[in-house]
């Protein structure tokens, strides 16, 4: 018993000594903590009405709105229609009363061959550079096919609609959009885009993190002198280091394939964490990199002179995007002395400009003009932006990028071979089929485990890989509702159509109101005839969105299959007169009720 004790004395001692040593690692805000709660950009103002009322007039506090003539900056006078050439359709908007509305039309010659009106409900950005509109169907949001362009001042299809790509009204705004779009959004997990509660724009939070503990703590009387030390209840970015604050502001300015890591969502990182822990952002990397997307205002800055030097081991002085933008203040309301000065405080109050030497009275100067020009984006069209990356005049190149090499990872410079391989998959699936990719993914597979290997064979349409993988993969260690859904595609696919079932209705539990899945079911059911099961999802479907165009025709094939074909051709009428070009619902209209 003492041999025990004189053992067991030094291990507790030495235990509490280093419970009790301080702790090196960045301390942890009180906010961080899951019981924080987000309080809403009112509670904030209370306190902070100065800030408020500047940060309201910035690109953030504009961000989304109700869909009212107050909000909206587009012009509404001698409007022409917007002509899509591809899919031979027109689109018009027009105010009824405060109600904005946008008209969808198809002509031959001057006859209306179709006409589809949708009730717009929000704009979202802040009119700097454009008006995109969005609308909500029984908590579904989509985007619709119409775009203000500010700098142009004209109306044009939207970013991605073009060049035969318009997907009408039927482009869903995800979690990942409206997460950075607005401020933090009540989504229904593997909803695809259900919202419960939308906010009306980004709001304090989205850069302080949850204020519930701050306001417990001022409530409370416990009050921190700021200009002393930091108050731990609320993330004040400018208190962070170069690298956390950097985190903060590429949540969102940093445009690319984000790709979760397990476990995770959106709106699960809060400012001071670490962003490379909830997710990796995916850019394709060229021998040679000229042009630049809307959103890549950090990964531009990343590569700056300016950048690097300031942020190597041990400078003092570090630059990061607050050090020029004051997120509480509109650009437009800054004066170019203020960007003048951030740039003069380092470069020898702007004697090292050779400009300035050479016109002694060029007292407007504007370093940002040279250093920093502006050009169009390669994803938004009529649209130009300052590019972040600071260079000398004229030493920036702007042909085409070169030689495309592979994907590269913005905010994270050591990722997995896991990662990668996950990056590489999804951005094929997403962005663009190149099969470079998928070459890459496949050096790569290996490190996956099942789930990730069946989403390769499935961008493949390499079904039976997918059964191997499925069958010795019980149902209980798959985590994710497209695995199901993947699996269920892959035995439909073989025509083992009981199998099938079995995956869909595992991927209905899994994801009750995503209207992809529950479809996918219901075609599964109504091929093994189980018109009951097919019924009872179908009627579920209906009250969720009356107006989704796989539900319309599946209830049509339901309808035939119990011998209706009254209720059949109503639905079918349904679908073409929302979906005129439905390859499904022309073939059946030919099929079964035209001569």
């Amino acid at each position: 018993m003492k041999r025990f004790l004189y053992i067991l004395i030094p291990i507790l001692v030495f235990a509490f000594q280093y419970s009790c040593t301080p702790k090196t690692t960045e301390p942890v805000y009180l906010n961080h903590h899951d019981s924080a709660e987000y309080i809403g950009m009112n509670t904030c103002r209370s306190c902070h009405e100065d800030k408020y009322n500047t940060f309201m007039h910035t690109g953030m506090g504009q961000s989304f709105y109700l869909a009212t003539p107050e909000k909206s900056v587009a012009d509404f006078t001698n409007i022409k229609a917007v002509y899509d050439s591809f899919s031979n359709l027109y689109y018009y908007p027009y105010w009824k009363k405060d109600t904005l509305y946008f008209k969808e039309y198809r002509l031959d010659g001057k006859d209306t061959t179709h006409l589809l009106v949708k009730r717009i409900d929000y704009i979202i950005g802040s009119g700097q550079h454009t008006n995109s509109h969005l609308y909500q169907e029984n908590g579904y949001l989509y985007q619709a096919p119409l775009t203000w362009y500010a700098q142009k001042g004209q109306w044009g299809l939207p970013p991605g609609f073009e060049n035969g790509q318009n997907t009408r009204f039927s482009r869903k705004l995800d979690e990942e959009c409206m997460s950075c779009h607005n401020g933090l959004p009540q989504f229904e997990e593997n909803s695809g885009n259900f919202f419960e509660h939308i906010p009306m724009g980004i709001d304090c939070e989205r850069c302080h993190g949850p204020g519930s503990e701050h306001i417990k703590k001022i409530a409370s009387g416990d009050l921190t002198d700021t200009s002393k030390e930091i108050d731990f209840s609320i993330v004040n970015p400018g208190k962070l280091g170069w690298k956390a604050q950097m985190d903060v502001c590429q949540r969102c300015h940093l445009q690319g394939n984000a790709v979760l890591k397990e476990g995770k969502r959106f709106i699960d990182f809060k400012p001071g964490m670490r962003l490379s822990d909830y997710f990796n952002v995916f850019l394709p990397a060229y021998e040679e990199e000229n042009n630049f997307i809307m959103a890549s205002h950090v990964e531009r800055l990343n590569k700056s002179k300016c950048f690097l030097e300031s942020n190597k081991e041990g400078s003092t002085k570090n630059l990061t995007c607050i050090t020029c933008h004051n997120p509480h203040k509109s650009v437009k309301e800054t004066s170019n002395s203020f960007f003048n000065a951030k740039c003069k405080s380092c470069h020898n109050n702007g004697k090292d400009c050779k400009e300035i030497l050479a016109k002694p009275m060029y007292e407007k100067e504007n370093c940002i003009s040279c250093h920093m020009t502006t050009s169009g984006t390669k994803d938004i069209p009529h649209v130009q932006i300052h590019d972040h990356k600071i260079a000398l005049p004229n030493t920036e190149k702007s042909k085409e990028n070169g030689m495309l090499i592979g994907l590269k990872v913005l905010n994270n410079s050591s990722p997995t071979d896991a990662e990668m391989l996950q990056g590489y998959i999804t951005y094929f699936e997403k962005f663009e089929q190149n099969s470079l990719y998928m070459d890459k993914a496949n050096s790569l597979l290996e490190h996956g485990n099942n789930e990730t290997k069946i989403h390769y064979h499935y961008n493949l349409g390499d079904y039976k890989s997918i059964l191997k993988i499925a069958y010795k993969t019980p149902t209980k260690d798959i985590k994710q509702a497209w695995t199901f859904y993947r699996i269920a595609t892959a035995y439909s696919k073989e025509n083992q159509w009981t199998n099938a079932e079995e995956y869909a209705d595992s991927l209905v539990l899994r994801a009750p109101k995503k209207l992809d899945f529950l479809n996918k079911a219901v075609e599964i059911k109504l091929r093994r005839n189980n018109l009951a099961g097919a019924n009872g999802i179908l009627e579920k479907l209906y009250k969720l969105n009356p107006s989704n165009e796989s539900t319309l025709i599946h209830y049509a094939k339901y309808w035939l299959a119990k011998e209706n074909r009254g209720k059949a051709k109503r639905y079918i009428e349904k679908a073409l007169k929302l979906f005129p070009d439905s390859e499904e619902g022309n073939r059946l209209m030919k099929l079964y009720f035209i001569p």
